[in-house]
């Protein structure tokens, strides 16, 4: 009886496992969506503000989020997640960008790819990609890889 009681559990933790390996980027990008919905006015003020007043690469915090400016780019990115130890790392988030183009993650200037509904890049020889795709006007999601 103990043994199956053990079976059991094992395949309910592999299941919740398998669920979040598969559902949770899904999850994540969905509920930052309806953040950045309900946010968005105040979210844009904070963005605008921050590349008018920034003449080059800035690091600040907003509402517990790792917030970039990258003057270059014309972008502010808001760092929402950060997994992994180099040379496995991902980091997920969106970005404001002031010319409402797809734009590379962490200031990196990449040349995308069109693919479902968004954009891909991958390095041509390693293994850093991302992917990115549009959640408003001005406003991307974007997952990378290193």
């Amino acid at each position: 009886m103990k043994k199956w009681i053990r079976i059991c559990l094992c395949l309910a933790v592999a299941a919740v496992v398998l669920c979040g390996i598969l559902f949770a980027p899904r999850l994540s990008t969905a509920l930052t969506w309806r953040r950045i919905q309900k946010q968005q006015d105040e979210l844009e003020a904070f963005a605008r503000e921050l590349i008018i007043n920034s003449s080059r690469d800035t690091k600040t915090t907003y509402k517990n989020w790792k917030v970039s400016y990258w003057a270059h780019t014309g972008s502010v990115e808001f760092e929402i997640a950060a997994f992994g130890l180099v040379p496995s790392s991902k980091y997920s988030g969106f970005y404001y960008s002031w010319h409402d183009c797809p734009l590379g993650a962490h200031g990196y200037a990449v040349t995308f790819t069109e693919q479902e509904d968004g954009w891909y890049w991958q390095e041509r020889n390693g293994d850093n990609r991302q992917y990115t795709k549009r959640m408003a006007e001005h406003w991307f999601w974007y997952e990378m890889h290193y």
